[in-house]
């Protein structure tokens, strides 16, 4: 028997006896999991504390959030994850493959599932708010993603790049005009971030926002001075006209993306 397999059943003592008889605290199972990594995704603290103590290496990569510290920070253990920095977790380590789902490294993960605690753990211990990867490209991205306007003031106040190009919507602000998070754009807007960029698979900003029947979100670009070359606002002067309109939820946009998934 060994290690790995013992883990989701929480038998901390045998594993102890398991760990004293010369069990490898590093050996990976079929899914290329360490024992460590399944102690992050169970909450077993104090196995994960047993293991990095007889020498379990704190970033092993491997499973679906790719490392032990970004399968804590997924599932919101703050207590695991303030452990794992103590150990000299590496938080910029940059997720890759297919192997980390949706996110880029931890500050992506816990930014775009809205779990402040935790930012603010990364970035206090200095975790580099303008880290690229994954789908969403970078931390603003994805809590804009999210919507997670505090989180999103939060990055910004730690200097994350307002216009930073790349993931799947390319730009924060690309990202919440698409989904129609109105409180969000006019932080960005007021953050300096650039009303006409274009970037990632969409067009810009007041394109988007119009598509998808975002009113208050034309409203704002158009006051930010947005663009309106090429864009269909005639929906938009009818609403002001007192027609009424449907606007396209944030669900629905994302699911049209193929990322609606991501809400998992």
């Amino acid at each position: 028997m060994c290690c790995t397999s013992l883990l989701p059943l929480g038998l901390q003592t045998l594993l102890v006896r398991l760990v004293e008889a010369g069990c490898d605290v590093n050996e990976r199972d079929a899914r290329n999991c360490t024992p460590l990594y399944y102690a992050c995704i169970y909450g077993y603290l104090d196995i994960a504390r047993e293991l990095i103590e007889n020498n379990a290496l704190v970033d092993a990569q491997g499973g679906v959030h790719d490392n032990a510290l970004n399968a804590a920070s997924y599932h919101s253990n703050v207590r695991l994850v303030r452990m794992m920095l103590e150990r000299n977790a590496d938080y910029d380590i940059r997720i890759g493959g297919n192997r980390g789902g949706p996110f880029g490294n931890a500050l992506h993960t816990v930014s775009y599932r809205g779990y402040g605690e935790i930012v603010k753990i990364l970035l206090a211990k200095g975790a580099d708010v303008n880290t690229r990867g994954g789908p969403y490209g970078n931390a603003l991205q994805a809590a804009s993603c999210g919507g997670y306007k505090e989180i999103v003031k939060m990055l910004l106040k730690y200097s994350a790049d307002v216009n930073a190009q790349g993931g799947i919507y390319g730009t924060a602000l690309l990202a919440a005009s698409s989904l129609g998070y109105k409180e969000i754009v006019k932080i960005l807007l007021d953050y300096g971030a650039d009303v006409d960029a274009q970037g990632g698979e969409f067009e810009s900003a007041l394109t988007r926002a119009s598509k998808y029947r975002h009113t208050r979100v034309v409203r704002l670009l158009l006051d930010a001075g947005a663009n309106t070359a090429g864009v269909d606002l005639e929906w938009f002067y009818r609403l002001e006209d007192g027609e009424n309109d449907e606007e396209t939820p944030a669900t629905k946009v994302m699911e049209q993306h193929g990322t609606d998934w991501m809400f998992l």
